[in-house]
């Protein structure tokens, strides 16, 4: 299973997707990664391993291979 998030999180969700490349414009979530979710501003970050952070915006993308 990978969790992925958009690289523009503001315009990835708007895109249609392209079914034939599902993880284009999308970056993997490691597991040393942290959200922070702020519920006073309704904010939720990425802490990421390089010390970044990183908004997510609305949505999140699983993917689940066999």
């Amino acid at each position: 299973m990978k969790l992925l998030r958009y690289k523009d999180p503001w315009l990835g969700p708007r895109k249609l997707p392209n079914f034939d490349k599902l993880t284009d414009e999308k970056s993997v979530i490691s597991i040393n990664d942290r959200f922070t979710v702020d519920t006073d501003n309704h904010v939720v970050t990425l802490q990421c391993a390089d010390d970044s952070h990183v908004a997510i915006g609305s949505q999140l993308v699983y993917l689940i291979s066999t």
